[in-house]
């Protein structure tokens, strides 16, 4: 568990113009660091690359694409690797896919494949996600490099909709953030809250002079995504030490307004 917490000794002279409000202005400044910790932790958290916006929603698919594209391959792919050595044989494979006599086809095109990587391929209807979650990095939920074309799928449609149903959990990992976002009336990119609360939890705790917030995040390959070390780096940015600064000022300022004070 990685914890935190504000050093707000260099404006607790403000907070001593006050002291009936500190408690309350004490609230208001955590808050605030926990909904600015939120936003820039989402913003940093793969795919996004310094904004959760559309366009790391797209690179995350992309990166989805190519890795499911390195284990299984479309029939159409098969053929060609056939076809640049002998046409004949790749009709006799596009025929034996035809019929569905995959395992004829699966010899032909073993047997006189012009692509390393299909030589050990199995010839299938369609994807099966056992082998592509066999071939993903425990760590990353990657693809490893290394891994090679394990399936041709005889139907590139199937291989198309088994493309679509895994690029529709691209923001899955900074979903765990979206129970503190909820609670917390953070605004966070629809393709991330789709994956609704399930991954995260926040719980928040007030006492006199002690306001806290625990958020947890519990998706899947978060440490091998580096995340501890992401969170480390927005928790000890100057950003969030210039942000409770200017909530604690505001707050201060207001407090003393109201209370028919001349302010500084």
């Amino acid at each position: 568990m990685i914890t935190t917490s504000l050093d707000l000794g260099p404006l607790m002279k403000k907070l001593r113009q006050v002291p009936r409000e500190a408690t309350r202005i004490m609230t208001k400044v955590v808050e605030a660091d926990a909904k600015g910790f939120i936003r820039d932790i989402v913003a940093v958290t793969p795919p996004s690359q310094g904004k959760a916006n559309v366009e790391s929603k797209r690179r995350g698919e992309t990166r989805v694409e190519r890795d499911i594209r390195i284990l299984f391959k479309s029939k159409s792919q098969a053929f060609d690797s056939l076809h640049s050595k002998n046409p004949a044989l790749a009709d006799l494979f596009w025929q034996q896919i035809r019929d569905h006599d995959y395992l004829a086809a699966q010899e032909t095109l073993r047997m006189h494949t012009t692509d390393s990587k299909m030589r050990d391929a199995r010839v299938v209807a369609q994807p099966v996600g056992t082998i592509h979650q066999r071939m993903r990095s425990r760590r990353s939920g990657g693809v490893y490099a290394n891994a090679n074309a394990t399936l041709v799928i005889t139907s590139d449609s199937e291989l198309k909709k088994y493309i679509k149903i895994n690029q529709a959990r691209v923001g899955l990992l900074a979903s765990g953030f979206n129970a503190a976002a909820r609670r917390l009336g953070v605004k966070l990119p629809a393709w991330i809250t789709r994956h609704g609360t399930a991954a995260g939890a926040v719980s928040v705790s007030s006492k006199f002079l002690s306001h806290s917030i625990t958020i947890a995040n519990n998706a899947r390959h978060g440490r091998g995504a580096d995340l501890p070390r992401r969170i480390r780096w927005v928790l000890g940015s100057k950003k969030r030490k210039d942000r409770a600064a200017g909530v604690v000022k505001t707050q201060v300022r207001l407090a003393l307004k109201a209370a028919r004070l001349q302010t500084a």
